[in-house]
């Protein structure tokens, strides 16, 4: 027990030390430039003909932002350049979009009961709470991807067949038409709606 207090008091030390070392020196440079701006001043007061007239002098207005004052010894910062944001590119849809430029595919009527009755006993063990959810012109998120099984060969026989460079596979209670590339989803068939 004695052990932990000690380390907790170290820790502690530690921690008020490294707060004290980044204030400490912040406050003596200010401190500094404050009294050398004065003797400045005061010196120039002394020189100027009108010193009783005026003791003040207007300051000149400063060059800084006054969202973001530069410090002394910096460099002033410019506005950093704007990164552009996630866009649509000419083979990538944006989300649940309409598959344009991508091969027509869809189940028929009867698929899917056909699916539901191959699938029957996985059913059971899904986790609602927890299962992803896939929209149609979106893409299989990467945590997903390896989890993905292709359909068997019985059950596939009796599916139209995938476009050219498509797969089906099944996950989670998700029967999906995909592209094994880019994984981007053509059609899909929830098995538990």
């Amino acid at each position: 027990m004695k052990f932990r207090q000690r380390i907790a008091q170290i820790l502690l030390f530690a921690c008020t030390l490294e707060v004290l070392i980044s204030v400490l020196p912040r406050r003596g440079l200010a401190h500094s430039q404050n009294s050398s701006r004065d003797q400045a001043q005061g010196s120039s007061q002394r020189n100027s003909p009108n010193q009783g007239s005026n003791p003040r002098q207007p300051s000149q207005p400063s060059k800084r932002s006054p969202s973001r004052p530069n410090r002394p010894g910096r460099p002033a910062q410019a506005n950093p350049p704007k990164r552009p944001g996630p866009s649509a590119g000419p083979n990538r849809p944006s989300l649940g979009a309409p598959n344009r430029g991508r091969p027509a595919y869809a189940f028929r009527p009867q698929d899917r009961d056909r699916i539901r009755r191959y699938y029957a006993r996985n059913l059971g063990y899904i986790n609602r709470a927890r299962r992803p959810r896939f929209v149609i012109g979106t893409y299989i998120p990467v945590g997903y991807r390896g989890y993905f099984r292709p359909v068997p060969a019985p059950l596939l026989g009796y599916l139209p067949p995938p476009p050219p460079g498509y797969a089906i596979g099944y996950f989670d209670g998700y029967c999906v038409v995909y592209d094994p590339i880019t994984f981007a989803i053509l059609n899909l068939v929830d098995l538990l709606d």
